[in-house]
């Protein structure tokens, strides 16, 4: 059960996620292309660590759960606030494929 659990939370990363874009974005704030008021969802104050350009529909999905996303150029970044391990294995990426029913049933 683990083996299917972590391959599905790893399918929908991997489908989602297109390449982590911390570097791009932070010098795009420090130039001032953009700025806080371009945040769409979550906390503009949020303590982001990791910038990832994610696919509107996985974007769509972390607003729907009020993560941090910026709307920049007709592209979507989620700006995660954990760092050090795996995307898979985020609260919120868990929450996501639990409510879609991308998760196996646990065994009883």
């Amino acid at each position: 059960m683990k083996i299917q659990r972590e391959k599905a939370l790893a399918g929908l990363v991997d489908r989602n996620t297109k390449a982590n874009h911390t570097n791009l974005i932070e010098a795009a704030f420090t130039a001032d292309f953009i700025g806080r008021a371009d945040i769409i969802s979550g906390d503009p104050n949020a303590d982001v660590r990791e910038w990832w350009l994610v696919s509107e529909w996985f974007a769509y999905q972390l607003t729907q759960r009020g993560e941090v996303i910026i709307r920049w150029f007709g592209a979507s970044w989620w700006g995660r606030v954990t760092t050090g391990q795996a995307i898979r294995l985020d609260s919120v990426i868990e929450q996501i494929a639990g409510e879609l029913g991308l998760l196996p049933a646990e065994a009883a």
